[in-house]
């Protein structure tokens, strides 16, 4: 239970962006060995392709200064980085919410403490660094928000989390 943190005023955000970093930390920390969701660069260049192939691409969520291009011509920068980019995330995974931003954390109205995040639906392990950049991101295209700066922070590793799966088949979850 909490209240979105997108439904809070700019300075309860400010006051409760280190509970936000620490949760988000928190997350990245638990192990990504045996993380059953893979929306690592493999399966998401796959799918990228699908979706440029069908005609499919929502301008909308591209970058501000990708929106005029033409979308092949993004795929094929994006198939030239790909070597490159698989050795980074090779290198460097976290678990990743998935969809990081303001409305899908869960404040504590009271403390400010983070409570929770909602729509894990993109779950992932993922390269470091792109859960958080895109909070930010989305923080600062919130109307009345400002980013939050994150250097204040720490954190210390989660070890007690692992991935459990209960269940089998077509009933089987996982779970932290």
């Amino acid at each position: 239970a909490g209240t979105p943190a997108d439904q809070v005023g700019p300075d309860q955000v400010r006051r409760a962006w280190t509970s936000i970093v620490a949760a988000v930390r928190a997350l990245h920390d638990v192990p990504t060995a045996g993380c059953p969701f893979d929306r690592g660069l493999r399966p998401m260049y796959a799918l990228a392709q699908d979706v440029v192939a069908r005609g499919a691409v929502r301008r909308e969520f591209l970058r501000p200064e990708q929106e005029s291009r033409k979308v092949d011509d993004l795929l094929a920068e994006l198939a030239a980085e790909l070597p490159v980019r698989q050795e980074q995330e090779a290198a460097d995974q976290v678990v990743c919410h998935g969809d990081l931003c303001l409305p899908n954390i869960l404040l504590d109205p009271e403390t400010l403490e983070v409570s929770g995040f909602v729509d894990l639906g993109r779950l992932s392990a993922s390269p470091t660094g792109t859960p958080t950049s895109r909070c930010c991101w989305r923080a600062r295209r919130t109307p009345g928000r400002t980013r939050p700066s994150t250097s204040r922070t720490s954190s210390s590793p989660s070890t007690a989390l692992r991935w459990t799966r209960t269940g089998s088949g077509s009933t089987s979850s996982w779970t932290l």
